[in-house]
């Protein structure tokens, strides 16, 4: 998720259209609060995370036509992948589920109105 966010923010800035930039800072400033959100509820369930460690830097990707299909993988992750990780607490998964509706979001915007 660290990396997705940082993902998103390298988008955000590179882009050179102005409804993408502003789609991708949405998107960024929300999914690094969902991130930050979820973290805490997993933790309030399951106990303090001692294993959260440094990650690779992200990829820089600045071209407008990778912007949506980096989006649709972000989904296709968080939709599939992803939700495998998640415990079956419907307080958590509904933060989870919040956070896949902001990327679908961005994506409609990325896809529409850019």
């Amino acid at each position: 998720l660290f990396w997705m966010r940082d993902t998103i923010h390298a988008l955000h800035l590179a882009t050179h259209s102005y409804a993408a930039h502003m789609a991708l800072g949405e998107l960024y400033a929300s999914f690094a609060e969902s991130i930050d959100k979820l973290i805490e509820a997993m933790q309030g369930y399951a106990g303090l995370f001692s294993n959260i460690t440094a990650r690779e830097p992200p990829e820089l990707i600045n071209t407008q036509d990778m912007t949506s299909a980096v989006i649709a993988k972000l989904y296709g992750w968080l939709s599939f992948e992803g939700r495998t990780l998640l415990p079956n607490e419907s307080a958590i998964v509904n933060i989870y589920d919040e956070l896949i509706g902001d990327v679908l979001i961005a994506k409609y915007k990325l896809d529409n109105l850019s």
